[in-house]
């Protein structure tokens, strides 16, 4: 997420985190399903504006090593933090810069074959919002693809009521984001005591209590307590980014695809209460929805030819890899013969031509399952996706970055752009172990020693369970080929 100013960010730093609709190859991925020809991910150019940290931008430049990568933050301590972060895991393919988004703060113009605007158009003043639409605008290759999140409506209009709530005593707290947060629960708590009816009022604040207590505390300072969120409407957002030659080509997340999950039926009544344009369509889809967050893709507007719209048969040109969220109890039959398939070829990714043969399905019938798997969220879809060990080697390598951040604490990359937290002590030990210098015997020496170190005075560990651990390390794309 991207700082509205320096300072609040200075203070208390967003945590670090790789937003994996945002890799260069998810986002091929889309504008390819879109009828666009999008750049090749292994050798794109990326421009991350309001990068933060920049560990969004270092995540996909340590998958796509023959990528280059520019993030561009206002905050000089998060650019310091990236920086420092780069250096130890000794990425050569980004450059990281502080720039205010109100001036020009150097960007190549026609360079950059993606560029993305996340967490930012909510949280900065409108003309700090028409200038990042007007820089990325700029920054475009003729053939470029813009990512743009935001707060949506009218979903996020469901929280504005918990906000004032809690806005007032969030200030008071600044520049700590626990007690901020803290705060906040407590004021919503007694609106609730207050209110006392159970009502729709009463379930909205309800489910924000959950949602607060549930929520990392920074994460919730700089989003819904911060300064300025401004909830935007996806025909907003698309008139902002027409002002600079920009056109709508669909959504970036898949759950977003109204049409790939909703049942046919529900889908035409979608389409003839909505009208004729896909913007129309999608505006209904998020009223309907009540989705609080989107992201949205746009390219130049010579780029888009016709009305926007997904190509079920270009589905088969992707790559599927699996994702940790549970399928359906129950799933149409191609549905559930494709993710077995894609089961037996994990952590893949796989082409979906291949997984199509293997679930012995047709063309037309497979690309609509695809469509459907992605939208459900069991599976992520790549256009020459970034490469990992799905086997461990005899001398594993965890990649650079992870190594990196191991060393620093927090969540670490995978080579797919997710975020995984490694809580457990000897499982990060374990990483910053796999550099390629050590087979199993080794691995399994100093993990017992470490064990012993930090408290179990029996630990014995052997190769055959670090064989294990390294399999589940492979499964999570951890591994560099």
């Amino acid at each position: 997420m991207a700082p509205a100013g320096p300072s609040a960010y200075d203070a208390v730093p967003y945590p670090p985190r790789p937003a994996a609709a945002t890799h260069p190859s998810r986002l091929a991925a889309v504008a390819h399903l879109h009828g666009l020809e999008p750049a090749t991910p292994h050798r794109c150019r990326y421009l991350d504006l309001g990068c933060g940290d920049g560990v969004n931008v270092l995540s996909a430049a340590a998958s796509l090593p023959d990528a280059a990568f520019v993030g561009i933050d206002a905050s000089a301590g998060a650019i310091d933090r990236g920086a420092a972060l780069a250096a130890a895991a000794g990425l050569d393919n980004v450059r990281l810069s502080v720039g205010d988004l109100r001036d020009a703060p150097g960007i190549e113009p026609a360079a950059h074959d993606y560029v993305v605007l996340h967490g930012l158009l909510s949280w900065v003043p409108e003309e700090v919002r028409e200038a990042a639409l007007a820089h990325a605008a700029r920054a475009l290759a003729p053939g470029g693809v813009l990512l743009a999140s935001y707060n949506a409506l009218p979903g996020w209009y469901m929280r504005w009521p918990a906000r004032g709530l809690t806005r007032e005593l969030a200030k008071q707290e600044s520049g700590d984001a626990r007690a901020a947060t803290g705060a906040a629960i407590e004021a919503l708590r007694l609106a609730r005591e207050l209110h006392g009816a159970h009502d729709a009022y009463a379930a909205a604040l309800d489910e924000t209590i959950d949602r607060y207590q549930n929520a990392v505390p920074e994460v919730l300072y700089h989003d819904d307590l911060a300064e300025i969120c401004e909830p935007l409407g996806a025909e907003e957002v698309a008139e902002l980014a027409g002002r600079h030659g920009l056109r709508y080509v669909g959504e970036a997340f898949a759950s977003h695809w109204w049409e790939h999950r909703l049942p046919p039926y529900s889908a035409k009544r979608l389409r003839h209460h909505a009208g004729d344009t896909a913007l129309a369509r999608q505006r209904l889809a998020d009223h309907s929805s009540g989705v609080p967050f989107k992201a949205t893709l746009f390219a130049p507007a010579a780029a888009v030819e016709g009305e926007p719209g997904i190509d079920p048969a270009r589905a088969l040109d992707l790559h599927l890899s699996p994702t940790d969220a549970e399928a359906p109890a129950e799933q149409p039959k191609a549905l559930a013969a494709l993710a077995g398939a894609l089961g037996t070829r994990a952590p893949g990714p796989v082409e979906g031509r291949e997984l199509a043969g293997l679930a012995g399905l047709s063309d037309e019938t497979a690309a609509l399952a695809l469509l459907r798997l992605a939208a459900e969220g069991t599976a992520a879809l790549w256009l020459d996706p970034p490469r990992f060990a799905s086997e461990p080697g005899p001398r594993p390598v965890a990649s650079a970055l992870v190594r990196a951040q191991v060393a620093t604490g927090g969540s670490v990359s995978s080579l797919r752009h997710e975020a995984l937290d490694f809580e457990e002590p000897l499982g990060r030990f374990m990483l910053s172990l796999l550099d390629g210098t050590r087979d199993r015997e080794a691995v399994a020496g100093q993990l017992t020693v470490r064990a012993r170190e930090l408290g179990n005075a029996n630990a014995e560990i052997t190769a055959e369970q670090v064989d294990g651990m390294l399999g589940e390390l492979a499964r999570r794309a951890l591994l560099v080929a």
